[in-house]
Parts: structure tokens; sequence; C-alpha cells
């Protein structure tokens, strides 16, 4: 139809940058030049190519406006062939040109994001949007460059290249599905013929299952499916089912070169092991074989016997370590589910780095959920080869180091910023092992009130509910594919197995399940994560009927074993009375979700699941438990070579030498660049942020954080989380890389102000394939070490999550025990390692060792109490924990935070190069007297200075000098800034005094309040943090969510904008994925509700973050009224150096009037929380003059003497003139790139400069007077 506005067809648009606005083409030439060594490119051009099907002319126009921003875009017309017009837009024609386009069948959210701004402005369901990148290379480029660029710009994993011809359709277009095949004969194979069978079909499994399956069938007399043979290699997975850590140990020995004082302590330690293995064994009146996973458990059920263990929330139902934690709020105290999980996702973050890492976090997130917990704070702990390796070096069938580093890091922090969950604590360790296979890990914190949680086993006739996205062919096989070893070829098999992230349709689900009335409703609920359909809703009963043609689909052509196993993320499996399911349904509706009644408990034991009326899976719960065929191994304990790392490293030179060699080393350098990248100030709770003081820094310990009761109400208890690890200490001596994992966890707990020995633990191991003796012995010797830990100082590991495939061909990752601590404190005992100011004396407390270089843990105990005392009774100002580089680092990292020179004592002080992992540096209040702390086993290092100076005996030098040695490392890797920013500029905030930051006067009210509207459209993440920043000035708000699940929805949800926007007096634009905003509020009743609004005097308009640019595009900001675009107005574009950045930045408001404004002093600065990788803004010099004659400009970035600055670090964005923030000629339309919303009492504590600005008491008052 057409609706005269001319024939319907498809229409393909080509969008590229204006050519000072390619940051990410220049970004791209500067890889393929510098490190891939193509040096005859010469420029590179980008087109973003997007096709819709089934659009009128007038329907293109429209889309066309929303999609292409004259301020910095160029619109390209399409040539009857499909390719772009470069005549027409006077391009030169390329050397050559690539297609890429993602892979048929995985999720692509510039698509999404497309599809949904044409669904809205246009009011109506349209075909799925297709978008690929066409790129035009110039310069003198040979077929071996082409190949290379082919090969850098194109993963199969993800990515395949497209033609420039124009498709018939946007719809994909798949082959008929047939019917499940039934393997006919197999109980009648013969061994040799199940080993051919086993080749064939690709099994994770070992042929001793394949056989067990054989007998099972064979009891049924009957064939399997090939569904049932999936699921169950699924089932019995190492990813799903810990194969490994199950298998039975018969024989464990030591080999004949152990030494024999370490080999007498690995004998006591697994006697002692055995001795409560038998006890336990005797208690169940069963006799078991041990296993790793005992040895991973068996502390806590000790301690739990020993001392009890109330604070454990003990459950069927849950997926992550919960603990019952007392938080205080307003002088109240109520108890909420503290819950924290550990995952990781090596294998698919290997194979497709940025899908991979954001998959981490999405899934370890959706585990505290579905125990109904909000995920508030995030810890991200990643291993890598050298990223710096050149290009040539890369290993066959393997991405560069460099790729794989960077693309991670994005991927795990775009899926976090765009959920919203602050990232507290970055850190990554680099080995050359990890060539084999990367580390990802992501840790997450979540909480609810206990008394919102219902746990019931479910009941036949209860129905199971499918909620959240579709199923698509994205994470089939991603189970078994993770548990296995890999090779050369392993990237071109793995294309379905890696998950692709929706980051914004999970918000919706943490808003779901944060609502009260629903999450009682809910009687069990697991997460999609491993397995699918097979596993998540296989999980949740014993008895279980799936349909699978009810599980809603991204697109048809997949078959019934294909649904059963996706592992399609963004989805949860919740089991609900019967009574109940339409409540939940209409629940997850106004949550903009959808959620489909898949499957009924039944009482028969039996998992069963039918596709187009074939059963295709019936198994009987009792077979499926058995795991599969028993495992059965022999075991060597690992050696130590621990003797060989604890020593210091050769010394080159004099003091100041060894200080810059020990700083530039790779696994001591600065991570700054790569820390910004994730965003750590959303949900107002960050306590400590990830970089301290004024020159942000110092790296904290770990990471802290108010625990939320509510949605933007937070307590003012703190939680804590820590992680401890070594790669090469795990590498000299698994045993003492497993102990001191746990050891400097609980120091750094105790060094962020907790208490040691109430924290709870949770382990992640990380190993190569267990092939023999020796190689099982490392993650026996590795839990062994950590066993030992945790009796000694009392803290349970209550969670845990193994990896055992870390392999490729011959070689292999280091032993890799990480342990992660979780403890509580007030907010208000929180400690900082940031050295706070000069004059201060610092001690070190020492891991007291012995000849084998294990701990005298009593003598430990005894000092860590000694400091858990004082702090309790403040008089800790500061306290840092140390790791393998040794004293000297960690005292230079807590120096830089405040830029404070350090000079050492005089005396004899310990080896200051060595590694000394766990032990502490402190310094107290002058009431502490320091021969306590010497009987107490502290020893003076020295004072802090105010000279930036570094010195020792007659050595000394700048603080400077050895920052530039920190920061260089990683540079190339993580730069700091668009151009190289010397040392002095980094350090040039310490400067900054605090007075100048101040807030304005406190405003009493009345009892009026202004009405605060703040639509939650797709993909909006600050809602909550924005709303209670208004209810602390005084104001009641109203999120509105906008529902776009179709047209109906759509129209609806446009109807109660415009309304709800009529009747409110601020309207708030939050931020909301690329062009959704724009489609919303373009369309006609919004648009007009918008400008009737602001034809009442009395009414404003705020946008921060993502919201400005959002005012900037519908031209509310400068012009204060909705209007199109031209290319003289001004926009945000991506920052200078391109990525996200997370940063503390100090603005100066420039004295223009606003009712936002009214409160502020003149020449005001203040410290706010930027985040975004949008925030560099662009204005013509025409435009410019006319907004400075017009006093529009309402803040900029200021220096550390206070002046308005262009220039990095203090403007990180390259915002023209340092502009942050811009008013409306008339002053009631805020935009300013800066979270001001982001202050709460108590949080950033480690920068006293940060005070919040009173731009909301402001907008009140002006309202209520």
């Amino acid at each position: 139809m057409d609706n005269g506005n001319g024939s319907v067809s498809l229409r393909r648009f080509y969008i590229t940058k204006r050519p000072d606005l390619d940051t990410c083409e220049q970004s791209l030439k500067n890889d393929l030049t510098d490190f891939v060594n193509i040096k005859g490119l010469q420029n590179i051009v980008a087109l973003l190519r997007a096709d819709f099907d089934q659009l009128t002319d007038y329907e293109a126009e429209r889309i066309l406006s929303l999609l292409v921003d004259p301020a910095q875009d160029l619109h390209i017309r399409t040539l009857a062939s499909g390719g772009p017009d470069l005549v027409a837009a006077k391009l030169d024609f390329p050397s050559y040109e690539l297609v890429v386009e993602p892979v048929a069948g995985q999720y692509d959210q510039r698509a999404d994001m497309a599809t949904q701004m044409a669904q809205i402005v246009l009011e109506k369901d349209i075909v799925p949007v297709r978008t690929a990148v066409h790129y035009l290379f110039y310069g003198d480029l040979t077929d071996i460059d082409r190949e290379r660029i082919k090969r850098w710009l194109i993963n199969p994993v993800e990515s395949e290249e497209g033609v420039v011809d124009l498709p018939e359709t946007t719809q994909r277009v798949f082959d008929k599905v047939s019917d499940i095949t039934v393997y006919n004969g197999f109980i009648e194979l013969s061994p040799q013929e199940l080993m051919s069978f086993l080749s064939k079909q690709q099994l994770a499994m070992t042929i001793d299952d394949l056989s067990h399956i054989q007998e099972y069938f064979r009891s049924l007399r009957r064939d399997p499916t090939e569904t049932e043979i999936k699921v169950l290699d699924t089932y019995w997975s190492d990813h799903c089912r810990h194969t490994t850590f199950n298998t039975e140990l018969n024989t464990v020995s030591f080999p004949p070169d152990i030494d024999n004082e370490f080999k007498s302590h690995l004998a006591n330690s697994w006697q002692r092991y055995l001795d409560w293995h038998r006890h336990f064994d005797q208690l169940k009146q069963q006799e078991s074989a041990p296993t790793l996973m005992d040895i991973a458990t068996i502390a806590t059920k000790i301690l739990q016997e020993k001392i009890g263990l109330s604070d454990l929330d003990q459950s069927e139902e849950i997926n992550a370590c919960s603990i019952k934690v007392p938080v205080e709020l307003q002088g109240n105290e109520s108890e909420v589910l503290l819950m924290f999980k550990n995952e990781t996702h090596n294998h698919p973050t290997e194979i497709e780095p940025f899908g991979g890492a954001g998959t981490c976090l999405g899934g370890a997130i959706r585990d505290p959920l579905s125990g109904r917990a909000y995920a508030y704070q995030a810890m991200r702990v990643s291993g890598g080869a050298d990223p710096r390796q050149d290009y040539d070096r890369t290993l066959p069938g393997k991405l560069p180091q460099r790729q794989i580093a960077r693309l991670a890091s994005l991927g795990y922090s775009s899926y976090g910023n765009e959920i919203g969950i602050a990232a507290g604590h970055v850190a990554e360790f680099y080995h050359p092992g990890f060539a084999a296979k990367r580390l990802e890990a992501g840790a997450i914190l979540a909480a609810v009130p206990s008394e919102q949680v219902r746990r019931y086993r479910p009941r036949p006739n209860d129905v199971v509910i499918l909620v959240g996205g579709k199923t698509g062919r994205d994470g089939i096989g991603g189970a078994t594919g993770s548990s296995q070893s890999h090779h050369q070829t392993s990237h071109k098999q793995s294309a379905a197995e890696v998950q692709k992230g929706n980051p914004a349709l999970e918000r919706n689900l943490q808003r779901l399940f944060r609502n009260p009335e629903l999450s009682r409703l809910i009687r069990r609920c697991n997460d999609f994560g491993a397995g699918g359909v097979a596993v998540a809703i296989g999980e949740l009963s014993e008895g279980l009927l799936i349909n699978l043609d009810l599980v809603p689909l991204k697109y048809e052509g997949l078959n019934g074993t294909e649904i059963a196993l996706s592992e399609s993320q963004e989805r949860m499996a919740v089991v609900v009375s019967k009574q109940d399911a339409d409540s939940f349904l209409a629940h997850a509706a106004e949550e903009n979700l959808e959620a489909t009644i898949v499957a009924t408990v039944t009482e028969e034991p039996v998992l069963k699941m039918i596709w187009r009326g074939q059963t295709i899976v019936e198994l009987e719960r009792s077979f499926l438990d058995t795991n599969g065929a028993t495992q059965r191994a022999d075991a060597f304990f690992s050696p130590s070579r621990a003797a060989d790392w604890f020593v210091s490293p050769a010394s080159h030179g004099s003091f100041t030498e060894q200080l810059l060699a020990v700083l530039s080393d790779l696994n001591n350098c600065s991570r700054k660049g790569l820390i910004e990248r994730f965003d750590s100030t959303i949900g107002s709770g960050t306590v400590l942020l990830p970089l301290g003081g004024k020159t942000q820094l110092t790296p904290e310990m770990g990471m802290a954080s108010l625990i939320p009761v509510a949605a933007g109400e937070s307590s003012e208890t703190a939680s804590l989380m820590t992680c401890g690890y070594d790669p090469y200490l795990a590498e000299a001596s698994p045993y003492h890389g497993g102990y001191f994992a746990v050891l400097t966890a609980l120091s750094k707990i105790l060094s962020m102000g907790g208490d040691p020995f109430s924290a709870r633990l949770s382990l992640q191991e990380y190993f190569g394939k267990v092939t023999n003796r020796e190689t099982w012995g490392k993650p026996l010797t590795a839990l062994l070490g950590a066993f030992d830990a945790i009796l000694d100082f009392g803290t349970p590991a209550i969670g845990g999550k193994d990896s055992m495939s870390g392999t490729y061909e011959d070689l292999h990752v280091p032993p890799s025990l990480i342990a992660f601590a979780v403890a509580t404190t007030s907010a208000r005992k929180v400690v900082s390692a940031t050295f706070r100011h000069a004059n201060m004396k610092v001690y070190s407390f020492s891991v007291p060792l012995n000849s084998s270089y294990l701990v005298n843990i009593e003598a430990w105990r005894q000092r860590l109490v000694f400091i858990r005392d004082l702090m309790r009774e403040n008089k800790v100002i500061n306290a840092a924990t140390v790791d393998g580089g040794g004293l000297a680092v960690a005292i230079l990292k807590s120096l830089w935070g405040e830029a404070l020179g350090f000079k050492f004592a005089s005396e004899p002080m310990p080896d200051l190069f060595a590694p000394a992992p766990g032990s502490l540096l402190v310094s107290f209040t002058e009431d502490v007297l320091e021969k306590d702390i010497v009987e107490a086993g502290g020893v003076l290092l020295g004072l802090t200075t105010n000279d930036k100076m570094v010195v020792k005996d007659d050595e000394g030098i700048s603080l400077g000098e050895l920052l530039e040695a920190w920061i260089m490392p990683l540079d190339e890797i993580y730069p700091l800034s668009t151009y190289k920013t010397k040392a002095f500029a980094l350090l040039a905030d310490s400067d900054l005094e605090p007075k100048s930051c101040t807030t304005g006067p406190a405003i009493v009210l009345g009892d009026k309040k202004p009405q605060v509207l703040i639509p939650v459209l797709p993909g909006t993440n600050s809602e909550d943090d924005l709303a209670q920043a208004f209810r602390q000035a005084g104001a009641e708000t109203e999120l509105l969510i906008f529902k776009n699940r179709n047209s109906d929805d759509i129209k609806h949800s446009l109807q109660q904008l415009a309304k709800r926007i009529v009747d409110s007096q601020i309207l708030v634009f939050a931020g909301a994925s690329p062009g959704i905003a724009h489609s919303v509020f373009s369309t006609e009743q919004v648009a007009e509700a918008v400008m009737n609004m602001l034809n009442d005097s009395q009414k404003l308009i705020l946008g921060t973050g993502r919201g400005f640019a959002e005012l900037l595009q519908l031209g509310l900001l400068p012009h204060g009224e909705i209007r199109a675009r031209k290319i003289s107005d001004p926009t945000l574009a991506l920052n200078a150096r391109g990525d996200f950045i997370s940063r503390t930045v100090t603005t100066k408001y420039m004295n223009a009037k606003s009712p936002w404004l009214q409160l502020f002093m003149p020449d005001q600065l203040d410290r706010v929380p930027i985040a975004g990788n949008k925030g560099r803004l662009v204005i013509p010099l025409d435009t410019l003059d006319h907004l400075m004659s017009q006093e529009q400009i309402a803040f900029c970035y200021a220096d550390n003497q206070g002046q308005p600055t262009g220039f990095e670090p203090w403007n990180p964005t390259g915002s023209v003139l340092g502009i942050e923030g811009l008013i409306s000629p008339d002053g009631r339309i805020l935009g300013k790139f800066g979270l001001s919303e982001r202050y709460r009492h108590m949080i950033s504590q480690n920068d006293a400069t940060i005070h919040g600005q009173p731009l909301f008491l402001s907008a009140v008052k002006w309202l209520v007077d």
C-alpha cells in the first residue's frame, strides 16, 4: 500500500560522518597503518548502510530525517545497482571496497534500533531492518594489504563479507525445516561405531558417556532423537555439570622432585581434607571418592559445623551466593539478601571478544536476578597475553591480542554502560599463557529486601513463563563449545556459539523483577544461560512438559533442537501458579516485555519437549541427574617454585632506576585508560571511585557501594568486593596461588574498612585441559591452597565457578584460582587507598612467611585484628594492599591520587621491590602510639610530603617522572587522551581546593511539590538517579514507560506521553538508545505537546548526558523549540579519542541566567561525573558567536586554575571552548553532558572536592516561588 505517497519499495540509505568528525575512521586507519603495517593506506570512508523494506516515499523521508543529523552526517544517494553514488557525493573512487555485515541470525543492535525508530515514527509494524558497513579504502594497496584489511574487519564468528546488490526484501529466507531426526539403530551400534558416531556428531561428551546413553535407550527399547543426544551433551557438559570437578580422584601422590618441607605441609593439608571428607561421608552413611568439587566446597561445610554460618541464605533455587545482611536506612534497620556471583566467558570472548565479554556481564547479572535481586555493581577481571604484541606474531587461528583486549573491554563496558550498572573495579592481568585463551571474568553484587522473596517448590499444573528476549540461533552449542579445548580451526566452527547481548532489554528485566508485587508471584526462577530452554526450564522442576512451538522466535527457520538449545540472551524462565499467570503477564507488558507460557509442571519426573506435534525429548529425571558416566583420574600434587617468585627482581642500578623499571612493568603499570571506559558512577551509590584522589590516579583495592533497597533509594550500609589473584605466582606454585588469592582478597577487604573474618568468598577456577596426573595436579593443588586459607581465616567460600578449557594446542593458561571476597560495613567506615595529605606516617604490615613461603597464620591474624580494631575506632586514615609489584609500587600508587611526595625512612626496612602479596600499607591517626604499631608488626616506611618528590637516602626523583613511566606501557592500547598528556597535567588537579566547589545555600520548601515527568524509553538507564535527585529537592516524579512491542503499544504510548507532558511542570530527557528519543518526540502529537508545554512560561525541561544530545537533536537546544536540524546547529559527536569516558571533571558556572541556575554563585566550580562516548560539543563559529552573545553557555570544563579550557585532560570530550552545558534563549531548557543527578551523601569519598550541584533545588524553588 502507498497511502498516496508513492509506491512501496525497499529503500537503502548510505550515511557517513563529515570529514572533521570521522573519529572512528581515523582510529581504524591508525590501527591498519601502524599495527597491521599497511603503509600505503591514505584514507578511509565508512558508509553506514541501512535497508528498509516496504516504505513509501513519504515514510522514507521521515526515516531519513531521523537517521541523518545534518550537523555531523552526510547522506549519500543510492544508485540503481545498490551502491553509493560517489560522484554525487564528490568522493573519489576507492582503491578497495569492502562491505561488512552481521552473520545471518546474529543479533544486530544497530538494525534493531533502526527498526524500533521506524516503527515509532511511522506508528506501524515494519519488516526488520538490515544494516552493513560499506568501507572505502584509498591509497596504494596490494593484494596482501586487502586481505589483511579483510581479516582485521571480518571475524567469521560474527560478520561476513556482504554484497552491494539490493536484495528483494530484508526478510530472511530460510530453508524448509525438516522433522527432527531419530538415530535409528543407535542402540545396536558397536563400540567402534559409537566412537565414529561421537566424532561425526562433534559431541563434547566422552565415549563412556555415550555408552551410558546407549544402555539407557536400550532399556527403553527405542532409539534417541537428535535433540535428546544434543540435550544430554549439553546437560552433561563441563560448563553445566562441572564434569571435570566431579571426576573421582583415585590416587593422589607426590612427584619425585617436590621439596620435603613443602611436601610435608601438603601431606598434612591433604590428610586434614581426607579426615573431614570421611567425617561427612559417615554423617551421610555413604562412601564417596574425593573430587575437586568436594575440595572446593568442603571448607564451608566444616565452618558451618564448627562456628555456624547463620547469615547464609540457603535454598534449592539459588543461582548466586546469597547472604542475609542488616542494612541501616534513616536510623532504621532492615534485612536484605545480598547476592554475588562470578562468571567467566573465556571461550566466547576469545573467538568474538565484543559479544563474548558483553554477555559475560549479562549472564552474571541474570543469576542474582533469578533470585529477584537487583544488580547494582560489577567487577571485571580479565587476562590476556601482551596486547602490544606485533601483528605478525598472532597465533594461527587466533585474533591479535590487541584486538581481543580492546574489543573485550568495549564489549563488557558497553553492556554495563547501557544497562546501567556501575563498574566499581576493573583489573586486567597479563601472562603469555593467556594467548591460549583469554580470561574474561565478571563479578556482580545485587540486593533485594528479604521480604520481597518467596521460594516454593513447583507443583503439578504450575506454569512456566518465558519472559524477555526472543529465541534465535545465537549461542547454540555455547555450553559444549566452552567445555572443549581449541585449535586453529575453532573460530571457523564456532559462529553459532557466541551469544549476542541486548542490554536495553535486560534493563527492562531488571525493572520488572524489582517490582515487589511481581517478585512475590514467583515460585521459582532460572535465567537462560548455557543450554537454553533445555537447561533453564529443564532444571526448574523434576517433571516438565515444554511446548517448543510456543517459544517466541526472532525469525522463522529454527528446528526443535535449535529452539531447545539456543542460548539467546536476556531471557528468564519463571514458575508461577496457574492462577497468577495473567497477573505476571500483565506486569511484564507494563515493562515493555514479551512473556509467554511455554511449559507446565508435571507430576511424572520426566523432561518432555514437544515440537510440531512430535515428542523430540522424553528423558527421565533420574537418568538426567546421573550426569553421565562416572569419570576417574589420578593426580600428582604440583611442586612449588615459590622461592623463585618471592625474591626481589634483579637489581637494575640505583633506587630510582629500580623504581622506574618496576613501574613500567606490564603487570604493575597504570590501567587508567582501561578503567575509564567503564561507567563507575551510575546508580549514585559508588562509595569509592575506582581511581581515587583529585587527580583520579590511585587505583582502589576493590569496589564499595551503598546497598540499594528500592529504585533510587540506597541504605547507609556499604557492600565491599575485592579479588585476589596473581598469574605468575599461580604458575610458580598452584598451592601458593590458591592460598594467596584468598589471603589477598581478604587483606583488601580489611584495607577498605571491612572485617576480613566476616567476609564471604566465591572462587573462580581457570585451568588448561586435564589429561594426565601432572595436569590434574594443578587444580587439585590450587584448591588445596584455597582450602587451607579458608579454614585459616574462617571465611567460607559459598560459591564458585570452574572453567577447564584453557588450552590451545600445546599452550595452556596459567593455573588460575581467583578469590572474590564480599563484606559489608557502614558507609561511614569505608577506607580509601589514596593517601589523603602530607605528613602522614606510612607503615607496612608484612605477611610473615617461613622458608617455604608458607604463612605464619597466627601472627598474620594478630596483625589483621590490630588494624581492624583501630579501623572500628576510626583511627586508620588510609590503607592499601600490596601485590606482586612490592611495597614501592604500592606506595607510589597511593601517592598519585593527591600528587603527594614521599620520604622513605632511613632505618632498615623490608625489601621494597620483592613481591609481597596481601601485605598492608597503613596510616594511622596521631593518637595511635608508634610503640603499639611496632609491637603489632608494623614497620615505618616513611612520611608523605607536599613536594611531589620521592626520596630515599640521597636519591630523589620527581613524581611526574615516575608517573610518566607508569602510564606509558599501555597508553597505545588504552590511551588516556587524544594527544599525549604530560604527567604534570595529570597531577595538576591536586591544586584544586575543595573550598572552591560549593553548592549554594540550602532552601526550605513548603508543601507544594512540582510534578516531574521522566519518560523511560527503550535504552533509558538513568531514570532512578534523576527521579531521586528531584525527590530530594522536593518534587514528585513520575516514570512513564514507553511500550513499543507492537504498533498498538506505540500508539497508546504516544497518546499517554503527550497527555502526561501537558500535565507536568518539568520534562526530563534521561537518555535512551540512539535515535529513540528523536523518533518519539518527532511524532506530531508528542512534538505538539512539548511546544504547548513550553508556551506555559512556568514549565521547564532538562537533559543530562545522553539527554543533552536528545535536546540538541530535536532543536530544543539551542533554539527553545522542536525544529528541523540544520548544518549550523550544535551537535554532540564522539569524544575526541573515540572512546566512552567515565571520569570526574571540573566545571565552571558561566553566570548564565536560568531557573536551573539561580542558586549557583558567580563563577562557581563544581566536580561532576561524566559518562558517555558522545560528549564532544561541535558548534560552527557563527553559531558559537550567537550563543555567546545571547549568554546561552551555562557551564564549561575548567582546568586546575578554574578557567574554561579546551585542553585535555580537563576537557576529555574535546568540546569546543570547553562548553559542557547550554540553555535555551529564555533559560527554561538546560542541557549538560555532566551527570549532576549522580550525587548522594557518602558517595565518592575518595575525592574530597565532590559536593553536588544545586540544579534540582534551583528548579524546584523557582517553580514553587
